[in-house]
């Protein structure tokens, strides 16, 4: 009979941003886990929403727009609502989602995607994208994060594509960096945890930040402690391989490491469920 609490007996920390940590720990305390939330990135509003407005005024002039994540669906279809312009607006032009979870945000706004990769990853996109290699003045608005690669933008531009990318919302370290550094520390020091989860490039390079500064912090106070030990006895999940490339870039390489092989959050679940179910 399958074990239908696999994660029981585990701790899981659980990284994602405050109002997008619920969804992963309920499933994740279903199975069984004790889940710890920590959110080690904070989404803000851009310092100006001027690049923004003047794209959503200039929609009927673009082609495509591409949404590569919920928190941009998010964030510009809410910026819509404060300028009191429909949805529908959006229908004038095609739409390109990365990965079901975005295609999903954009039907909870009535709007539907022309266009999702095999795979939710920016090489799928372009790769798939309709008409590459050759988009010689296809017109792109591409609404994201202040941060994040920008591989699919040089691709884009090197087809002929002209793209516009606009800042929708930041991705920033949280608000009490030094008190999520003294507890992720102690947690980490009392083997508090079995497992983190890691949904983004940007929230691993944020975790590594706060683990150097709290071991920087507990040093002052005469507790010295090595960032490789600290991390011994825990399993990182990654989403997805950018997100692997980033902890192998940021982390200690001898660090244990999950990756889901679906892109999304049940597919991180499955590959927890699957490792610690072998």
């Amino acid at each position: 009979m399958t074990d239908s609490k696999p994660l029981k007996d585990l701790s899981i920390l659980v990284t994602r941003s405050a109002h997008q940590a619920s969804k992963l720990s309920d499933k994740l305390v279903s199975l069984g886990a004790t889940v710890n939330e920590m959110a080690v990135i904070s989404i803000k509003p851009p310092d100006t929403f001027k690049p923004l407005d003047d794209a959503l005024y200039s929609l009927p002039e673009y082609d495509w727009v591409i949404f590569a994540s919920v928190n941009a669906v998010n964030a510009t279809l809410e910026r819509m609502e404060a300028l009191k312009k429909p949805f529908d607006d959006f229908k004038v032009i095609k739409i390109a989602a990365i990965g079901p979870a975005t295609a999903e945000a954009l039907n909870q706004y009535g709007l539907t995607a022309s266009f999702s990769p095999s795979s939710f990853i920016a090489e799928s996109l372009v790769d798939e994208f309709p008409g590459y290699p050759e988009l010689k003045g296809v017109r792109i608005f591409w609404p994201r994060t202040n941060v994040g690669r920008m591989y699919l933008l040089e691709k884009l531009h090197e087809a002929g594509a002209l793209v516009d990318v606009v800042t929708a919302y930041q991705t920033q370290g949280p608000d009490d960096p030094e008190s999520k550094s003294d507890s992720l520390f102690t947690m980490l020091s009392n083997d508090k945890l079995d497992v983190i989860t890691l949904m983004s490039s940007e929230t691993v390079r944020s975790l590594a930040r706060l683990i150097q500064m709290g071991i920087e912090r507990q040093a002052k106070l005469g507790k010295p402690a090595d960032f490789a030990q600290l991390l011994s006895k825990v399993t990182l999940a990654v989403i997805g391989p950018e997100t692997g490339l980033a902890a192998r870039k940021a982390l200690p390489a001898a660090v244990k490491t999950i990756e889901a092989t679906t892109f999304t959050t049940d597919g991180l679940i499955k590959a927890i469920s699957d490792h610690f179910s072998h």
